[in-house]
């Protein structure tokens, strides 16, 4: 089979990434697919890139077992040395991200998948329709990042949430029109005002309500701009012993995320948001929005969490995902 780079046979792809998916779950490996594919499946985007898995940290060393036996059109698994953690508890409960890709080389990749054990801003770890893919409040929860693109798609899917009937679809809404219709049908509970405090603004019908909807907007920019850049300091260590051992390009999946493990001990923070580092970070995404708004209320804007704790927010052993 000829297999063109990523996203040029898209629907070859996305049969790739939904087999994969599929496999974990026929090993016992309650995976949740996120980001761009899962905004497809939910109708709001027509194609991606890669694909995000969220993966039971402790189920690990049987996903990287599901990996190194998968291949795409003939191509293996790698590890990027470019971005990244090993994929291993240690570092997936600390936050980072794990990127694969298939392919002989990784500028040039058939197809990537990167791997999540603590997904950022997520409180539960939830489906909705389909067990594999992660929650329309989920994803929208994540698509709160740096990247202007990612927010059309948070609106679309918090419309679908109260389509649905389900009111945490007003946590999204960054169209004023919509927001203040919707917010008009809908019970919304003290929980919600806690989450998002300026839909507050929405009930009372505030003039100030379109003004903190950007100043939001902005504190949520500057919130994943911390959190990546916090990240990506502390990976420079980590990806310059990388660049010594360029006998890791040519290791099988299995070796090379022992042998990257190995130099990850002695370079790579493992949890580089730990308290308070993170409590730090979203204070100063408030006070640096309120400088650019003037006289704004921070107590506003709301108070997130890093990513998905699963001490703080255990799913029930009753819920689909486990």
């Amino acid at each position: 089979m000829n297999i063109a780079p990523i996203s040029e046979d898209w629907p070859i792809l996305q049969e790739f990434y939904n087999q994969l998916a599929q496999k974990l779950h026929a090993q016992g490996v309650k995976s949740l697919t996120t980001g761009g594919i899962a905004c497809v499946f939910y109708a709001v985007n027509q194609k991606t890139k890669d694909c995000d898995i969220i993966i039971p940290v402790e189920q690990t060393a049987t996903v990287c077992g599901v990996l190194a036996e998968t291949t795409f059109a003939g191509q293996k698994c790698h590890l990027t040395l470019k971005y990244g953690a090993p994929l291993a508890e240690k570092w997936l409960n600390g936050g980072w991200s794990s990127h694969t890709f298939f392919g002989d080389f990784e500028t040039k990749p058939f197809a990537r998948v990167d791997l999540f054990g603590k997904p950022p801003r997520v409180r539960s770890l939830l489906s909705d329709e389909n067990p594999i893919y992660l929650s329309r409040e989920g994803v929208a929860q994540m698509k709160k990042t740096r990247r202007e693109k990612d927010w059309g798609y948070g609106n679309l899917l918090g419309c679908q949430m109260l389509t649905r009937g389900n009111p945490e679809g007003l946590l999204h809404l960054t169209e004023i029109k919509i927001l203040t219709q919707y917010i008009m049908m809908t019970q919304v509970s003290e929980q919600l005002l806690q989450e998002r405090p300026l839909l507050k603004l929405a009930l009372a019908g505030s003039p100030d309500l379109e003004r903190y909807l950007k100043a939001e907007k902005e504190f949520w920019f500057r919130l994943d701009d911390l959190r990546l850049t916090a990240y990506e300091t502390e990976w420079e260590a980590y990806g310059k012993a990388l660049q010594t051992h360029p006998e890791l390009l040519s290791m099988d999946f299995i070796a090379q995320n022992q042998a990257m493990t190995d130099i990850a001990e002695q370079t790579l923070d493992p949890a580089p948001l730990r308290e308070p580092k993170w409590q730090n970070i979203v204070e100063k995404a408030k006070t640096d929005t309120a400088r650019i708004f003037h006289d704004l209320n921070i107590d506003l804007l709301p108070t997130p969490i890093a990513f998905f704790n699963e001490k703080a927010e255990s799913p029930s052993p009753n819920d689909p995902e486990l």
